[in-house]
């Protein structure tokens, strides 16, 4: 009997950690910069059972957004989407200047977007931890990965700016790895301002390593580093009030810090 006691904590934990692995954390966004629409959904966090494809990653995404879509039923390939195409382009000259780039339509005569709309090689496409999905259907997913949706107008992918799985044609591009950016998005403490700046960067297919560096950076910064970056131009400004108020916002904010902390 008194070996069971001792056993039920340990049952316990091992029973907490089993559950815990059954569930996984993604991050997945929709993104439109190949039209120069930026985000049609910013990254963000989902909460999967164990064993979730990219499909169901998708799923749910579109019910916590309200978001419809339709797709192709045997292989589970996203074929269009209702309401993210804002109607007014600034295609990239990645795009407009590869051989053989030809628009048959400079509008979208429909609420949907999806494939072939404006060329006749555009559709949905996505990217896993920064390689070309595999199959909606079929990758499944693992705790930390990172979907980027991003819509594709000319190369079938190609203007995604990584290595395809099937060989068509060379990237239009180098689109550099963001994947560990977006997931320190959702890190404890990042600044509001910070997060921005990210997303500046995320959305821009051109951005440089150091850009990408330098968001990280900003990211990882926590409260008290971020203060202590903006305390010297803040002391500035306090120093060049009259005397009587700069004692007055000395007290005032020195005061709070110190009830703080």
């Amino acid at each position: 009997m008194l070996a069971l006691v001792l056993l039920l904590p340990i049952a316990s934990a091992a029973s907490l950690l089993a559950s815990a692995a059954d569930t996984i954390t993604v991050y997945i966004d929709f993104e439109g910069y190949n039209l120069g629409q930026g985000f049609y959904i910013k990254p963000t966090a989902l909460q999967l059972p164990g064993g979730s494809t990219a499909a169901d990653a998708v799923t749910e995404l579109f019910k916590q957004k309200g978001v419809e879509a339709r797709y192709h039923s045997e292989w589970g390939y996203l074929t269009d989407v209702k309401g993210f195409d804002t109607g007014k382009l600034n295609i990239p000259s990645y795009i407009t200047k590869a051989p053989g780039f030809e628009m048959h339509s400079e509008t979208n005569n429909d609420e949907w977007l999806g494939e072939y709309d404006y060329t006749s090689q555009s559709g949905w496409m996505y990217t896993l931890n920064h390689a070309s999905g595999g199959g909606m259907s079929y990758d499944v997913l693992g705790d930390g990965d990172v979907l980027r949706f991003q819509y594709s107008l000319w190369g079938w992918g190609n203007d995604l700016g990584v290595e395809d799985d099937w060989g068509y044609a060379e990237p239009l591009y180098t689109h550099a790895d963001k994947t560990a950016l977006i997931r320190l998005l959702f890190s404890p403490g990042a600044g509001a301002a910070e997060k921005r700046a990210a997303l500046d960067v995320i959305i821009n297919p051109l951005a440089t390593n150091d850009e990408i560096a330098k968001a990280e950076e900003g990211l990882k910064r926590d409260f008290l580093q971020r203060w202590e970056a903006k305390l010297p131009s803040f002391l500035s400004w306090i120093s060049s009030l009259p005397d009587w108020l700069e004692w007055a916002v000395m007290v005032l904010f020195f005061g709070w810090v110190w009830l703080v902390f």
